[in-house]
């Protein structure tokens, strides 16, 4: 994925349960941390993290 919001836009994803949106955020998220961006991630729920390390765990840790 490529096309991205640019520096400092924000992006919505909304859709009912079941549709994808979770696994499209977290493609969109990764694409974006590794292009060295920032995310703000803001939800009713996180996804489990076995799921978030299975998705980032290819990232560099940091703090």
């Amino acid at each position: 994925m490529t096309d991205l919001p640019e520096h400092g836009r924000f992006l919505h994803i909304a859709a009912e349960p079941g549709a994808g949106s979770t696994t499209l955020s977290l493609q969109l998220v990764h694409s974006g941390l590794k292009a060295n961006g920032r995310v703000l991630w803001v939800g009713r729920d996180m996804p489990h993290p076995d799921r978030l390390s299975a998705v980032f765990g290819d990232l560099p840790v940091t703090a």
